[in-house]
């Protein structure tokens, strides 16, 4: 989140509650409505983008990282089918048992 944007919406939230405690002490509804109204969307201005960050802070340092959304390395870009399955498992056995009679 940018700093004037920050402070836009902690500004926000600021006079919100100026406007209510205004509004409670004139025993004016509407100005308490208003002050209410704003200082609760600046809370959520400033909390939906601190929640903006925090996702894209989990999905870079999640396992796979920057490849969310995509095909992680290792893995194929498609689908294998079942003789090609076969045969890669067929592969590895032979590999296993090479290895077991060195």
């Amino acid at each position: 989140m940018s700093v004037g944007q920050t402070i836009k919406h902690k500004t926000q939230a600021f006079k919100g509650r100026v406007t209510h405690r205004v509004g409670r002490t004139t025993r004016n509804r509407r100005l308490r409505r208003e002050g209410r109204t704003d200082r609760v969307s600046g809370n959520l201005k400033q909390s939906g983008r601190q929640g903006q960050g925090r996702v894209q802070a989990l999905t870079i340092n999640a396992p796979g990282g920057a490849h969310v959304g995509r095909t992680p390395p290792g893995r194929p870009e498609r689908p294998i089918s079942r003789q090609e399955s076969t045969a890669m498992k067929q592969t590895s056995v032979r590999t296993e048992s090479r290895k077991s009679q060195s």
